[in-house]
């Protein structure tokens, strides 16, 4: 557990993603927000759009995976799970 809402944890998160030097050490750099009726295929498919700036329509969760690993194999990315709820 990181923190409840309101705390300001999004805003931190927006100005190291905004920072130059953060800029150029990640590419990408990607920013999903989850809800908190998340599917774990569609995660994957918006973070693959996101990553490959390709529209991904995959379903199955074994071409998913693959194609996520080779969307960010041997690059420094930073990954951002904003508005993420655990119960």
């Amino acid at each position: 557990r990181v923190g409840m809402g309101g705390l300001g944890k999004t805003t931190l998160a927006k100005l190291i993603c905004q920072d130059t030097r953060v800029k150029r050490h990640f590419q990408p750099l990607i920013w999903v927000c989850v809800s908190d009726e998340f599917d774990v295929a569609q995660l994957a498919r918006e973070i693959i759009t996101l990553a490959t700036e390709e529209k991904c329509k995959e379903s199955s969760i074994e071409l998913l995976q693959r194609r996520l690993r080779d969307a960010v194999s041997g690059k420094r990315y930073l990954l951002v799970l904003d508005d993420v709820w655990n119960e």
